[in-house]
């Protein structure tokens, strides 16, 4: 099942949260999850709090479904 929509992963421990969205949130947090967990992650910020913080410290949230375009997804994110 494919879901298109605008999500945020925040850490709970310091209400810090990375916005971002997908033509397929759940594939989308899978990649998010293996790049912070072995260290790799392109957003920086991100994966110093993921390292400093643990994984327990974080939530993922679905914010909102879009049925519609990149651009579009991108504009509400």
């Amino acid at each position: 099942m494919r879901i298109s929509g605008v999500y945020a992963i925040t850490n709970r421990s310091t209400a810090r949260s990375y916005i971002g969205s997908s033509a397929n949130v759940i594939e989308r947090w899978r990649d998010h999850l293996s790049r912070l967990r072995h260290g790799h992650h392109r957003n920086e910020s991100l994966q110093a709090e993921w390292s400093a913080w643990g994984e327990a410290a974080f939530m993922w949230t679905l914010l909102e479904l879009v049925d519609i375009g990149h651009d579009a997804r991108v504009d509400r994110e």
